[in-house]
């Protein structure tokens, strides 16, 4: 491993919180099973808050756009079967009437389409601190065969109310390069 090359994450890590890419990280590179270079940068918001540092734990979500949507994206946009300019509704038909039809693909990618970070699905499921029943059951049983924990089934349309629950929902005012929390510390 070359030292020098090493030194050079220090100056992409840099560039990109100054881009405001992301307001710090973490980065790690081992060789033959050892650590060979670890690094903490930044800190968890743009201002203020918990600095970095190698213990810091990050929210995996921001990873699968990045592992699985955007080369999907990158593959179908390649061929000429979508165009992230275009709003979700070209594509999504049921978003059509909604808060949510006129987003530009690019934006939702780019988190500047105002979509909220955290939607608690659950809370619609509860009532009075308690599961509903049309929602949960205790044993698995028709109309309930998705298993969530030990003892606990949920509907099976479960899935379909979320997805209703995502097209309600309301959009955000924040936008990109917010003061939001992007790891936590442990």
């Amino acid at each position: 491993m070359n030292p020098d090359a090493l030194e050079e994450i220090d100056k992409i890590m840099e560039e990109g919180m100054r881009r405001r890419a992301f307001p710090g990280g973490v980065v790690l590179v081992a060789k033959s099973g050892k650590v060979v270079f670890e690094r903490a940068y930044g800190g968890h918001m743009y201002e203020g808050g918990t600095p970095t540092t190698v213990q810091s734990i990050y929210d995996l979500a921001s990873l699968t756009k990045v592992l699985a949507t955007t080369q999907a994206v990158m593959f179908l946009a390649d061929r000429g079967l979508l165009d992230v300019e275009q709003p979700l509704e070209r594509y999504l038909p049921e978003l059509r009437q909604t808060n949510k039809g006129r987003l530009k693909l690019r934006e939702v990618l780019l988190h500047e389409a105002g979509l909220k970070a955290y939607l608690p699905y659950y809370s619609e499921t509860l009532e009075k601190r308690e599961w509903k029943p049309s929602y949960y059951q205790s044993t698995r049983q028709p109309g309930f065969s998705r298993p969530v924990a030990a003892g606990m089934y949920a509907m099976d349309h479960l899935r379909d109310s979320i997805w209703h629950w995502t097209i309600q929902s309301e959009l955000s005012l924040r936008k990109r390069g917010g003061n939001r929390p992007m790891c936590i510390q442990i």
